[in-house]
Protein backbone atom coordinates (compact mmCIF):
# COMPACT_ATOMS: atom_id res chain seq x y z
CA UNK A 1 0.00 0.00 0.00
CA UNK A 2 2.84 2.39 0.82
CA UNK A 3 4.46 1.80 -2.59
CA UNK A 4 1.20 2.54 -4.39
CA UNK A 5 0.60 5.81 -2.51
CA UNK A 6 4.22 6.86 -3.17
CA UNK A 7 3.74 6.41 -6.93
CA UNK A 8 0.47 8.26 -6.79
CA UNK A 9 2.08 11.05 -4.78
CA UNK A 10 4.77 11.51 -7.44
CA UNK A 11 2.17 11.54 -10.18
CA UNK A 12 -0.04 14.05 -8.37
CA UNK A 13 2.99 16.34 -7.83
CA UNK A 14 3.67 16.15 -11.56
CA UNK A 15 0.08 17.03 -12.44
CA UNK A 16 0.05 19.91 -9.93
CA UNK A 17 3.13 21.33 -11.67
CA UNK A 18 1.45 21.27 -15.09
CA UNK A 19 -0.97 24.05 -15.98
CA UNK A 20 -4.61 22.96 -16.04
CA UNK A 21 -6.66 24.26 -18.94
CA UNK A 22 -10.42 24.80 -18.70
CA UNK A 23 -12.05 26.04 -21.88
CA UNK A 24 -15.52 27.10 -20.76
CA UNK A 25 -14.63 29.04 -17.62
CA UNK A 26 -11.28 30.45 -18.70
CA UNK A 27 -7.79 29.09 -18.63
CA UNK A 28 -6.08 28.16 -15.43
CA UNK A 29 -2.46 29.18 -15.61
CA UNK A 30 0.53 28.43 -13.35
CA UNK A 31 -0.19 29.18 -9.71
CA UNK A 32 -3.89 28.40 -10.07
CA UNK A 33 -4.85 31.86 -11.32
CA UNK A 34 -7.49 32.14 -14.00
CA UNK A 35 -7.49 34.33 -17.06
CA UNK A 36 -10.77 34.86 -18.82
CA UNK A 37 -11.34 34.21 -22.48
CA UNK A 38 -10.97 37.35 -24.49
CA UNK A 39 -13.64 36.49 -27.05
CA UNK A 40 -17.23 35.23 -27.01
CA UNK A 41 -18.26 32.02 -28.79
CA UNK A 42 -20.00 33.69 -31.74
CA UNK A 43 -17.03 35.93 -32.48
CA UNK A 44 -14.61 33.02 -32.02
CA UNK A 45 -16.56 30.90 -34.50
CA UNK A 46 -16.55 33.76 -37.01
CA UNK A 47 -12.83 34.46 -36.45
CA UNK A 48 -11.91 30.81 -37.02
CA UNK A 49 -14.08 30.73 -40.14
CA UNK A 50 -12.30 33.85 -41.41
CA UNK A 51 -8.93 32.23 -40.68
CA UNK A 52 -9.92 29.20 -42.76
CA UNK A 53 -11.13 31.47 -45.55
CA UNK A 54 -7.73 33.21 -45.58
CA UNK A 55 -6.09 29.78 -45.95
CA UNK A 56 -8.25 29.01 -49.03
CA UNK A 57 -10.62 26.58 -47.32
CA UNK A 58 -13.83 25.75 -49.17
CA UNK A 59 -17.49 25.34 -48.16
CA UNK A 60 -17.17 27.12 -44.82
CA UNK A 61 -20.33 26.77 -42.76
CA UNK A 62 -20.96 27.86 -39.18
CA UNK A 63 -23.94 26.18 -37.49
CA UNK A 64 -25.58 27.35 -34.27
CA UNK A 65 -26.08 24.00 -32.51
CA UNK A 66 -26.60 25.32 -28.96
CA UNK A 67 -30.24 24.28 -28.66
CA UNK A 68 -29.75 20.95 -30.40
CA UNK A 69 -26.62 19.69 -28.63
CA UNK A 70 -26.21 21.61 -25.39
CA UNK A 71 -22.50 20.82 -25.04
CA UNK A 72 -21.31 23.40 -27.53
CA UNK A 73 -22.72 26.49 -29.20
CA UNK A 74 -21.26 26.45 -32.72
CA UNK A 75 -19.92 23.98 -35.25
CA UNK A 76 -17.53 25.37 -37.85
CA UNK A 77 -17.43 23.04 -40.86
CA UNK A 78 -14.57 23.49 -43.31
CA UNK A 79 -13.33 21.57 -46.35
CA UNK A 80 -9.61 21.21 -47.00
CA UNK A 81 -8.69 20.09 -50.51
CA UNK A 82 -6.21 17.38 -49.50
CA UNK A 83 -4.24 16.01 -46.56
CA UNK A 84 -1.63 18.79 -46.64
CA UNK A 85 -4.32 21.47 -46.86
CA UNK A 86 -6.18 19.97 -43.87
CA UNK A 87 -2.89 19.92 -41.91
CA UNK A 88 -2.23 23.56 -42.82
CA UNK A 89 -5.75 24.58 -41.78
CA UNK A 90 -5.46 22.70 -38.48
CA UNK A 91 -2.15 24.41 -37.71
CA UNK A 92 -3.56 27.83 -38.56
CA UNK A 93 -6.62 27.19 -36.38
CA UNK A 94 -4.38 26.23 -33.48
CA UNK A 95 -2.29 29.39 -33.82
CA UNK A 96 -5.29 31.66 -34.36
CA UNK A 97 -7.31 30.26 -31.44
CA UNK A 98 -4.31 30.63 -29.15
CA UNK A 99 -3.83 34.25 -30.29
CA UNK A 100 -7.50 34.93 -29.56
CA UNK A 101 -7.19 33.53 -26.03
CA UNK A 102 -9.27 30.41 -26.65
CA UNK A 103 -8.14 27.15 -25.12
CA UNK A 104 -8.65 23.91 -26.97
CA UNK A 105 -7.99 20.30 -26.25
CA UNK A 106 -5.60 18.39 -28.44
CA UNK A 107 -6.59 18.02 -32.06
CA UNK A 108 -8.35 14.78 -32.95
CA UNK A 109 -7.55 13.13 -36.27
CA UNK A 110 -4.05 14.51 -36.67
CA UNK A 111 -2.62 11.21 -37.82
CA UNK A 112 -4.54 10.89 -41.08
CA UNK A 113 -5.72 14.48 -41.62
CA UNK A 114 -8.89 13.13 -43.21
CA UNK A 115 -11.14 14.71 -40.58
CA UNK A 116 -9.61 16.91 -37.89
CA UNK A 117 -11.66 18.13 -34.93
CA UNK A 118 -10.64 21.02 -32.70
CA UNK A 119 -12.77 21.43 -29.56
CA UNK A 120 -12.61 24.93 -28.05
CA UNK A 121 -15.50 24.27 -25.67
CA UNK A 122 -18.24 26.51 -27.03
CA UNK A 123 -16.93 26.19 -30.60
CA UNK A 124 -16.02 22.91 -32.31
CA UNK A 125 -14.23 23.10 -35.66
CA UNK A 126 -14.41 20.21 -38.13
CA UNK A 127 -11.87 20.29 -40.96
CA UNK A 128 -12.64 17.56 -43.50
CA UNK A 129 -11.35 16.44 -46.84
CA UNK A 130 -14.04 16.56 -49.58
CA UNK A 131 -14.64 12.79 -49.49
CA UNK A 132 -15.14 12.80 -45.71
CA UNK A 133 -17.49 15.76 -45.88
CA UNK A 134 -19.59 14.09 -48.57
CA UNK A 135 -19.64 10.77 -46.69
CA UNK A 136 -20.63 12.09 -43.24
CA UNK A 137 -22.96 14.90 -44.40
CA UNK A 138 -22.78 16.80 -41.12
CA UNK A 139 -24.84 19.67 -42.55
CA UNK A 140 -27.62 17.19 -43.28
CA UNK A 141 -27.55 15.89 -39.68
CA UNK A 142 -27.93 19.45 -38.38
CA UNK A 143 -30.15 20.83 -41.17
CA UNK A 144 -32.61 22.23 -38.62
CA UNK A 145 -29.90 24.36 -36.96
CA UNK A 146 -29.51 28.01 -37.90
CA UNK A 147 -26.53 29.03 -40.01
CA UNK A 148 -24.42 31.90 -38.76
CA UNK A 149 -23.48 34.51 -41.36
CA UNK A 150 -19.81 34.54 -40.30
CA UNK A 151 -18.79 36.87 -43.13
CA UNK A 152 -20.92 39.67 -41.64
CA UNK A 153 -19.23 39.51 -38.23
CA UNK A 154 -16.23 41.85 -37.98
CA UNK A 155 -13.06 40.22 -36.65
CA UNK A 156 -9.43 41.23 -36.35
CA UNK A 157 -7.29 40.72 -39.42
CA UNK A 158 -4.50 38.12 -39.29
CA UNK A 159 -1.86 40.89 -39.30
CA UNK A 160 -3.42 42.28 -36.11
CA UNK A 161 -3.29 38.84 -34.49
CA UNK A 162 0.32 38.32 -35.53
CA UNK A 163 1.25 41.56 -33.84
CA UNK A 164 -0.57 40.44 -30.69
CA UNK A 165 1.45 37.22 -30.59
CA UNK A 166 4.82 38.98 -30.79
Amino acid sequence: MAEHSGATGRRSRLFRALPCRIARTGARIAGGHRRSLTIDAKTLAAALAHACHEKKAEDIVVLDVAERIGLTDYFVLVTGLNRNHVRSLANELHVRSKALGAVHRRLEGEGLYWWVVMDCGDVVVHVLQPEARAYYEIEHLYADCARLNWEAIPVSRSSDLSAAEA
